[in-house]
C-alpha cells in the first residue's frame, strides 16, 4: 500500500482519512547543544511537525471519571493505557478538561475535579486517589507513552459545555465570575433544545479575564509536565462571541482577539520548549473549511502564515469523506 495511513480513534468518534498503515516511530528527543539551544529546538520542531502520525488516538479522558475499576495506579492504567503499545499507535491525545477551570490532572491555574461530588458524571472521580499517590491521569499518560515511544499531546476543549446540563459540574470560577459567561442558568428553559441560546455557560472571549486563563493552562502544563505537544480544541465547543451564539458572523475586531490569545498560548509553548531543551508542538482542531472557520472567528490562515499552529485537525469526525478541506 502507497497511501499514509492516519486513523484518529475517539471513544465515541473513528476517523479513518487515509489507506495504509507503517510502523510508529519515535518522538524527537532532547537536543543536547547548550550554545545553540534555540537553533536546535526550531530544527526539532521541524523534524516533529513533519513525523508520520499513522494512528492517533484521542482519549477524551472519561476513565479518569465514570470507568469502574480498581481505585488505583494499576486500576486506573487497566482501563485504557496499559494495552496500547501493541497497537500500533503513534500519537496520543490526551484531554483533562472537565469543564473549563476544573481538571483531571494536578493544577493550580484551575482546579483538580474534586472529590466524588458530581452525581452521575463524575461519581467514579479516580483523581483525589490517584493525588494522594503522588501521580495523576496526566503524568500517567505521558509515563505510558514514554515507555511504548509514543508521541503525547495534551488537548484542552476551549468552550467545553458538559456543565450546561450537569450543575454540579460548574466550576468554582465559573460560579465565582458569572458575568464572563454568555448567559444565565435560567436559559436552558427559556429556549428549545436547537437554539444556541439555551447553552448558557458559554465562557465569552470578549473579556480578556477569560483569554488570559486559557494561557495559565497552556503555559502550566507546557512548564509542569513532559508532553510533546499542546492542543486547543476550538469544536468543544464553537462558540467564543456572542456572535455565535445568536448564529451571526463573529466581528473582525472579535476574530482578531483570537488570535491574539492563540499568539500568546504559542510565545508560552515555545519559552518552555527552550526550557526543555525540546519542541513542544502546538494543534488545534478547527472547522474544515475557512469561510466556517472566519466564521466563528478562527482565523487559521493568519495561524498558519505567522507559524503559530504545527499541526491543525479539521471538523468533528462525523462524517470524515465529505469534508471540504482542500482549501
Amino acid at each position: 500500500m502507497t497511501k499514509r495511513c492516519i486513523l484518529v480513534l475517539s471513544v465515541y468518534i473513528f476517523v479513518l482519512t487515509e489507506i495504509g498503515c507503517q510502523q510508529a516511530q519515535t518522538p524527537v528527543k532532547t537536543c543536547k547543544i547548550a550554545k545553540k539551544a534555540g537553533s536546535c529546538v526550531d530544527q526539532g520542531r521541524k523534524a516533529a511537525r513533519w513525523r508520520k502520525r499513522n494512528l492517533i488516538l484521542h482519549n477524551d479522558g472519561a476513565d479518569s471519571r465514570t470507568a469502574v475499576a480498581p481505585d488505583t495506579i494499576e486500576g486506573y492504567l487497566s482501563l485504557r493505557l496499559d494495552h496500547i503499545g501493541n497497537c500500533g499507535i503513534d500519537t496520543l491525545y490526551f484531554n483533562t478538561t472537565s469543564s473549563n477551570g476544573r481538571f483531571m490532572h494536578d493544577t493550580k491555574a484551575g482546579v483538580p475535579l474534586p472529590g466524588k461530588t458530581v452525581p452521575g458524571y463524575a461519581k467514579l472521580n479516580r483523581l483525589p486517589g490517584l493525588l494522594e499517590q503522588g501521580t495523576d491521569p496526566l503524568k500517567l499518560a505521558i509515563e505510558t507513552c514514554r515507555k511504548n515511544n509514543m508521541e503525547v499531546f495534551w488537548t484542552h476543549r476551549m468552550n467545553d459545555i458538559h456543565d450546561n446540563w450537569h450543575p454540579a459540574m460548574v466550576s468554582e470560577w465559573k460560579k465565582n465570575n458569572p458575568q464572563l459567561l454568555m448567559g444565565t442558568a435560567d436559559d436552558i428553559n427559556k429556549y428549545p433544545f436547537s437554539d444556541p441560546r439555551q447553552i448558557w455557560s458559554f465562557l465569552n472571549y470578549e473579556y480578556k479575564q477569560v483569554r488570559d486563563k486559557q494561557v495559565s493552562y497552556f503555559k502550566e502544563v507546557a512548564n509542569q509536565y513532559d508532553v510533546d505537544g499542546v492542543d486547543m480544541d476550538f469544536l468543544r465547543h464553537p462558540c467564543y462571541f456572542k456572535e455565535s451564539r445568536l448564529n451571526k458572523p463573529v466581528t473582525k475586531e472579535h476574530m482578531d482577539m483570537l488570535t491574539e490569545m492563540v499568539a500568546q498560548i504559542h510565545r508560552e509553548v515555545l519559552q518552555a520548549s527552550e526550557k526543555k531543551g525540546s519542541p513542544i508542538l502546538i494543534s488545534t482542531r478547527i472547522l474544515p473549511t475557512l469561510e466556517l472557520n472566519r466564521r466563528f472567528g478562527f482565523d487559521v490562515e493568519t495561524w498558519a502564515k505567522k507559524g503559530y499552529i504545527d499541526v491543525f485537525i479539521l471538523g468533528c469526525g462525523y462524517d470524515p469523506f465529505t469534508t471540504p478541506a482542500k482549501d
